[in-house]
């Protein structure tokens, strides 16, 4: 991908990912980069430009399975969820199907409470996911202060006497508890 930018980036762009502290680099790293070094403005021009599908230097995903990905979590001692269901643009259909799968493969929950999610959606998601039999959890989608679509902490609570809240799963406990 480094390979694709202009010249004098190939090589810094390949420096500033080792220095990173993660072990996987995302897209929103290399944006990080593009906007950083002045190539783009901001993470929306650096995505439209070069990390979109039409993008100069987009790579395709090469997805792992969603079984293999559920068992790599569950033998970290992670709970699986389905992330923000509704910025996948699935039709119903599409969304029961994955979540077929994903319960049939030992997930989780479904997020049904995040930013910018309306309460007519929150309550279907809800519903949903007591059909599936999943556990439902919440989550602000915070990504990093320089990202304002939302803010760290910020989104709708579930109720707390939800039966089926991610909380009341055996594993989440134990992954509160110091090691």
């Amino acid at each position: 991908m480094a390979d694709k930018l202009p010249s004098p980036h190939t090589i810094a762009l390949k420096n500033y990912l080792e220095e990173l502290k993660c072990i996987a680099y995302t897209r929103s790293h290399i944006a990080d980069y593009l906007v950083e070094t002045g190539v783009c403005k901001n993470h929306e021009q650096a995505f439209k430009k070069y990390l979109s599908r039409r993008g100069k230097i987009f790579e395709p995903i090469e997805w792992m399975t969603l079984e293999t990905a559920i068992n790599y979590i569950h033998s970290a001692g992670g709970v699986t969820v389905i992330a923000h269901p509704s910025r996948y643009r699935f039709t119903r259909t599409k969304l029961k199907k994955l979540l077929t799968d994903f319960s049939k493969h030992n997930g989780i929950g479904l997020e049904a409470s995040y930013s910018n999610l309306d309460p007519a959606s929150r309550g279907q998601l809800t519903s949903l996911a007591e059909e599936m039999g999943l556990m439902i959890s919440s989550g602000s989608d915070f990504h990093s202060d320089s990202n304002h679509w939302t803010t760290l902490g910020k989104f709708t609570v579930i109720a707390p006497d939800t039966k089926n809240a991610i909380w009341n799963h055996p594993r989440w406990h134990s992954l509160a508890e110091p090691r």
